[in-house]
């Protein structure tokens, strides 16, 4: 009676087997292509990451040209956008800004004179 139980088990289980290999082969083919999405996505996520980095650097090294904070730079930056210009522009009008204020306070009266014309 034990080898009927046995035979029944090894026959019911080797149907599974049968199954169990057949996934395996099908995972077994699907394997690259998996390791290829996988490594699409890593080097994706990898180079986003490297621009974001690059952005906040860039905007980091702008503010501190300007003298200003980075979240000053960054909202100057977005009212600029806003409004058609760019943050180079922005840039170039702090510098512009910077050395009319220094002309002025070395006593050029063009510079002193285009400040009293602002207020």
């Amino acid at each position: 009676m034990a080898n009927d139980i046995n035979l029944k088990i090894g026959a019911e289980t080797s149907g599974l087997d049968r199954k169990i290999k057949g996934m395996k082969d099908k995972f077994a083919k699907l394997g690259p292509a998996i390791a290829v999405g996988v490594a699409a996505g890593t080097a994706a996520i990898g180079a986003i990451t490297a621009k974001v980095i690059e952005l906040g650097d860039n905007i980091g090294k702008a503010a501190k040209r300007m003298g200003v904070t980075a979240e000053a730079f960054q909202k100057l930056s977005f009212a600029a956008k806003r409004s058609g210009a760019s943050a180079n522009d922005v840039e170039k009008a702090f510098k512009r800004m910077s050395s009319v204020i220094l002309d002025a306070e070395d006593g050029l009266t063009e510079a002193q004179r285009a400040l009293k014309n602002l207020v």
